[in-house]
């Protein structure tokens, strides 16, 4: 299970996120628990609702399998963990073009994850701020956080199956790879966080494997840049690299849970 002291907090606070609900904590902007199956997308706290495109439903977390290794009750708010969220083999995704996600420049994405297939066609992606083909003519290709797949091809970068990688542009059509060197294997519960400075390009990633009682890793990253210039045809993608009008290759295969955005970069 999750450590409770292993949800990150503000780099220069001294209390554990974990300790406080939404409402007390400043820096989360966004908390998708996705407990209440009528509004499946709403955000604790009054953040931006998520729209759903393709089907993403509700997944009730059982006792054994899948996600049975995300925390219960959530450190964060200490609310019993009943249900997360289930994409499927890529058939849905969250989006948000809220001003409050498309003005972030220094962020933390945190969120428990649980990959049902090693293939699946293209990449798996977490989340990404990933708009390469904008009507502005604009290249809007900001970051994205993937998984790489067995059987795509891992561009620049020598992935292994299964391995964590950081996308990121410097908004010259290019797209970078950065592999992360933690792989998440299928059918395995796993906690991942993504902190980000535009400002200075440091990211740090989070790493923690909950199946099988690893403990939590930390990968700092340097020198990036992330193209973080707020744009009106952003769109804020969870599940999926880029939004997308329809479910793609480019999505999530299996579920997600307890995905939270802080608008500061968090530390453990």
């Amino acid at each position: 299970m999750l450590n409770a002291n292993h949800w990150l907090k503000p780099l220069a606070a001294a209390v554990l996120l974990g300790a406080f609900t939404l409402s007390t904590s400043a820096a989360v902007i966004g908390h998708y628990t996705f407990e209440d199956n009528s509004q499946l997308g709403a955000s604790l706290g009054g953040g931006p609702t998520l729209s759903t495109v393709g089907t993403v439903s509700q997944y009730t977390l059982p006792a054994t399998g899948a996600g049975s290794a995300f925390p219960d009750p959530v450190p964060a708010t200490g609310s019993a963990n009943n249900a997360a969220a289930n994409h499927g083999a890529k058939a849905g995704h969250w989006v948000s073009s809220s001003a409050t996600y498309r003005n972030m420049t220094t962020f933390t994405f945190e969120a428990l994850v649980h990959k049902t297939t090693d293939a699946g066609g293209s990449n798996h992606y977490i989340a990404s701020m990933w708009e390469g083909n904008s009507s502005n003519g604009n290249d809007d290709r900001r970051w994205a956080l993937g998984v790489k797949s067995s059987s795509a091809s891992t561009g620049g970068s020598a992935l292994v199956t299964g391995e964590l990688f950081l996308l990121t542009s410097p908004g010259t059509g290019t797209s970078l790879e950065t592999g992360i060197d933690f792989v998440i294997a299928a059918n395995k519960d796993y906690y991942v966080g993504l902190a980000i400075n535009g400002t200075s390009g440091a990211a740090t990633i989070f790493f923690q494997n909950l199946t099988d009682g690893g403990s939590l890793q930390t990968k700092a990253l340097t020198g990036k840049t992330f193209n973080l210039a707020a744009n009106v045809e952003d769109t804020f993608a969870i599940g999926r690299l880029g939004g997308g009008s329809a479910p793609g290759s480019n999505g999530w295969h299996g579920y997600m849970d307890e995905v939270r955005i802080s608008d500061t970069m968090l530390a453990s």
